[in-house]
């Protein structure tokens, strides 16, 4: 483990030993826990989010993927209902 210095402000040192004090810990360990904390927390936080929006869209996207594996048929080659579709879509 590697060791840095940093500079603080008087009223930030005051307040960090404040909240260091409340918490029973030494003013050291709760700067090195909350940076760790700043930098795993964007991970997670969109780790959690990933997986939200994945799970919430599973079956949409089953059944996109579903649509995009059938057989797409040409609109020379389709059935006269087809057609006529197609052309109302295409505007023909």
């Amino acid at each position: 483990m590697s060791t840095i210095t940093i500079a603080l402000p008087d009223d930030h040192l005051a307040k960090l030993r404040e909240i260091a004090t409340r918490f029973n810990v030494k003013p050291e360990d709760l700067a090195r826990v909350s940076i760790e904390e700043l930098i795993t927390r964007p991970e997670e936080s969109f780790q959690h989010a990933a997986d939200y929006i994945l799970n919430k869209n599973a079956d949409l996207y089953r059944r996109l993927a579903s649509a995009l594996s059938y057989p797409q048929r040409s609109p020379r080659t389709a059935s006269p209902g087809y057609r006529a579709v197609w052309r109302s879509i295409r505007g023909a």
